[in-house]
């Protein structure tokens, strides 16, 4: 599957892998650091996060999605440079607020 060139669908593409578990996609799209945040939270994303904001600067886009289920919120930070030529590792942040 080819990696996207777009930020905010760079930062699905990890959310709906990590939903799904499927690892190799997850080491094709974020650090390792972002990674290891996603699996502290659950190994399995599960199917409830929704995409509800994002925002550009500093060279990034902040992607955010809510879990419907436990209203936790997740964070994702893009480099847009490494996106916009679809390279890997572009997510090189997440935060997760309750």
């Amino acid at each position: 599957m080819p990696i996207p060139s777009d930020a905010t669908d760079y930062a699905n593409d990890l959310v709906r892998a990590w939903g799904a578990g499927d690892e190799a996609r997850m080491n094709q799209l974020a650090t390792p650091e972002v990674i290891s945040a996603l699996k502290q939270y659950a190994p399995k994303g599960g199917p409830n996060w929704e995409r509800t904001a994002q925002d550009a600067g500093a060279g990034s886009v902040f992607v955010t999605y809510t879990n419907s289920a436990d209203k936790s919120v997740l964070q994702l930070r893009v480099q847009n440079e490494t996106a916009g030529q679809g390279e890997p590792h572009a997510v090189v942040e997440a935060k997760f607020t309750k």
